[in-house]
């Protein structure tokens, strides 16, 4: 059974390009993700 589950997700600043494309991710109870990141590349949209 997966707790979190996104599909599709696409991420583009106002009249930029896209940053993120067709992005997808199961999560299933008891699993653990790390999103490392330097400040300000996205880390927060997910």
């Amino acid at each position: 059974m997966d707790a979190v589950v996104m599909e599709g997700i696409y991420f583009y600043f106002n009249d930029g390009p896209k940053i993120v494309e067709n992005f997808s991710m199961n999560i299933s109870k008891g699993e653990f993700v790390y999103i490392k990141g330097s400040n300000g590349s996205g880390k927060v949209q997910y």
